[in-house]
């Protein structure tokens, strides 16, 4: 009886830390140990410099290509745009259409989950914005970052 017990708590904890991982909580931004630095330009126009992104509590992008799930690292990516964002509002479509361009230069077509959400740092505190909000994504080089978004590790 004591063993059921203990393997049932045992499961029970792994199945829990494996839930907890995998989540990020809405009240919160998960903040990567790789600074990952950004510009987006939403639909309306409006430029932030951010920091410190994620996608979905990851640093890489998945979309699906054809039939298949694709996983694409941020450290892989030049930019990303985004390209029915007002039919994917207006009808509330699921997916949107989107290119990523790797930094080799080659162009991906792909869809993504319309509701998921990119967040990170900017220098007046931390951004959330989904996916079907966004005309697109550069990302930066250390450069090509102004002094506000490239701060130290955000305090959580």
């Amino acid at each position: 009886m004591k063993q059921v017990i203990v393997t049932i708590i045992v499961i029970g904890m792994t199945l829990g830390s494996v839930f907890a991982m995998s989540s990020c909580p809405d009240d919160e931004i998960m903040i990567p140990d790789e600074n990952y630095k950004v510009r987006i330009i939403d639909i309306d126009g409006v430029e932030t410099i951010g920091s410190f992104m994620t996608f979905e509590c990851r640093t890489f992008v998945s979309a699906k290509r054809g039939a298949t799930v694709i996983f694409i690292p941020f450290d892989r990516i030049q930019s990303i745009r985004m390209k029915n964002n007002s039919d994917v509002i207006t009808r509330e479509l699921p997916e949107i259409e989107m290119t990523v361009t790797l930094t080799d230069g080659s162009e991906y077509e792909s869809l993504a989950v319309s509701r998921e959400e990119f967040t990170g740092q900017a220098g007046f505190g931390q951004f959330r914005i989904r996916t079907d909000h966004i005309r697109s994504i550069e990302f930066l080089n250390d450069a090509a970052v102004p002094d506000e978004a490239s701060g130290a590790m955000p305090a959580n």
